[in-house]
């Protein structure tokens, strides 16, 4: 659970910095030499499909945004989690069905 909020929290910052240097993301995209598809996927998370990004990638990533690779990496912060926690407890967003066992 613990690798899945900090993958959604990592997904925003990455979206928050690139945002903040006016870059798009085909910009950004060409700078990694990635498709625009894999990019938008470092930048939305969702239950289906969450991108976990290299080391080396994020340390590209973040020379590009120009922010610090620890600021992309840090733990999340509790407000941070508070905002993933009110997102996802939004009307009208699935909830995650609860696996049950099917007993023969």
């Amino acid at each position: 659970m613990f690798d899945e909020l900090f993958l959604t929290v990592l997904h925003q910052r990455i979206r928050e910095a690139r945002r903040a240097t006016s870059l798009t993301q085909q910009q950004v995209a060409d700078e990694l030499h990635l498709t625009l598809r894999h990019y938008q996927r470092l930048e939305r998370s969702s239950a289906k499909r969450i991108t976990d990004p290299s080391i080396g990638l994020l340390y590209r990533l973040a020379r590009i945004l120009k922010v610090e690779l620890c600021h992309l990496v840090r733990e999340p912060t509790q407000l941070e989690l508070q905002n993933i926690e009110k997102n996802f407890n939004k009307p009208g967003r699935p909830h995650k069905r609860k696996k049950t066992s099917v007993q023969t």
